[in-house]
Formats: structure tokens, sequence, C-alpha cells
């Protein structure tokens, strides 16, 4: 049996997946980066809106008009198109291997802290659509 839930819901679903991988993401690469110098966060959280603004933002926006064009009743897991998911396993596989490479913890956090800062800002593009449904 699918679990099928409405429109609103797959999109409060979509708003919290960017929200709450994005929180996650933030602590991790503060963790690394505590006590660093904070013009390297500064900078993270400046490469992290840029992020925002040219890719996360179309991809959230692709998404929320694929949601929007479905059925009144649609399976949760259409919360994410199939390439999406793919994508989100690949940028995890990537995270796996960045943590495990031996890159330098100041650049990894880095790396982490950009992601992490894009995703809870393009969250709240879906977080709009979802008030206005």
């Amino acid at each position: 049996m699918v679990c099928c839930v409405g429109r609103k819901t797959l999109v409060l679903l979509a708003a919290m997946f960017w929200s709450l991988i994005g929180l996650y993401l933030l602590r991790r690469g503060w963790v690394l980066l505590h006590g660093s110098d904070y013009l390297v966060i500064g900078v993270a959280l400046v490469v992290g809106t840029f992020k925002s603004i040219m890719v996360f933002q179309r991809t959230a926006l692709t998404n929320v008009e694929r949601i929007n064009k479905l059925g009144e009743q649609a399976p949760v897991a259409q919360v994410f198109s199939g390439k999406a998911w793919g994508l989100i396993a690949f940028m995890m596989a990537l995270g796996m291997i960045m943590r495990f490479s031996g890159l330098p913890t100041e650049l990894r956090g880095f790396v982490i802290i950009a992601v992490g800062w894009g995703l809870l800002l393009t969250s709240r593009v879906v977080w709009s659509e979802w008030q206005r449904l």
C-alpha cells in the first residue's frame, strides 16, 4: 500500500527537508570550524548564498511546480522527482567521500557550511509556496 497525501503536504515535506538538512549541515560545519577564523565562516555563508540563488532556488521552484502538477493525492515519495532523489543520494555519497578523504578539516567545514546555508536559505522559497497553498 502506497501512502498518498495532498499537494500541500508534499510541499510541507519538501520545505521541512530543505530546512532540516540545511540546519543539520550548518551544525556539522560549525563543529568543524568552531574556533576557526570567522572570515572563513563568513565567506562560506557568501558562497552558500550564491549557490542558493544560482542553483538551489531553480531546483526548488522546479520541484514545487512539479508537485503542483500532480493530482490531488500523490505518494509521499513524489515529494521529489526520481532525478532529485538520485541527486540527493549522490550528494550524500560525496559527503561521505569528503569525510573520509583526508581533506583538511577547515575545507570540509567550509563546504558543509556553504551547502547547509544554501539549502536553508532556499527553503524560504518552498515555505512561501506552502503558505500560498
